[in-house]
């Protein structure tokens, strides 16, 4: 049984999204891993102590790391479905009878 054109259409932007979805899981998963080793790298300056060259680069790196992850959060973002497309699969879609729930 084929799916109506507009039913497709639908399923189609579902499938975009969860795609979406799934790469922005890494992404944030990525920035939080990259925020955590910030912090740790923090955790270690002594107020009023100087940075060396060495921690600074990775204290730099690591701001670069995360600002990265914001910008691929950001590119992969999902647009949400329109509610044309949503209403157009509702229409073309005959309702469906669900079975009664089991007695308990």
């Amino acid at each position: 049984m084929s799916l109506a054109a507009e039913v497709q259409v639908l399923h189609d932007a579902v499938a975009a999204q969860s795609a979406a979805l799934a790469e922005l899981i890494s992404h944030v998963t990525d920035a939080d891993s990259n925020a955590a080793k910030l912090t740790a790298q923090l955790a270690v300056v002594q107020s009023g102590a100087a940075i060396d060259a060495e921690d600074l680069a990775e204290i730099v790196a690591s701001t670069a790391a995360i600002t990265a992850s914001i910008a691929n959060i950001k590119s992969v973002l999902p647009a949400p479905i329109p509610a044309a497309v949503v209403a157009a699969a509702a229409e073309a879609s005959p309702p469906v009878e669900l079975p009664a729930a089991p007695a308990v």
